[in-house]
């Protein structure tokens, strides 16, 4: 294996932990921002604890919260996979050029 290819290899490698961390960074994120909703929530909750509508609505705004943060970290993990998998198809591309070049 040459150098250009060792040096993409360590880029590609970075590459891959970088859209790693960021996804892990996002995805704490949002879990500290469902916390806090959810927290509010509970406090309403509280406040109204003998009118059943506020908890249907309270306990339905959780299952929403939660869905949509499901949703998100699958579509934050699919988009880490596809810039994954285009710098995969680059490295590879490029590696066929360095073969017609020889």
């Amino acid at each position: 294996m040459d150098l250009d290819q060792q040096a993409k290899d360590r880029e590609f490698n970075l590459r891959e932990e970088l859209e790693d961390k960021f996804l892990h960074e996002k995805i704490e994120m949002w879990k500290t921002d469902k916390e806090k909703k959810e927290k509010e929530l509970d406090i309403i909750a509280a406040q109204n604890l003998r009118d059943p509508i506020i908890k249907e609505l309270v306990d339905s705004l959780k299952e929403t919260i939660n869905r949509e943060l499901d949703e998100e970290i699958k579509k934050c993990e699919s988009e880490r996979d596809s810039n994954l998998e285009l710098a995969r198809c680059k490295v590879v591309a490029d590696n066929l050029q360095g073969v017609k070049a020889v």
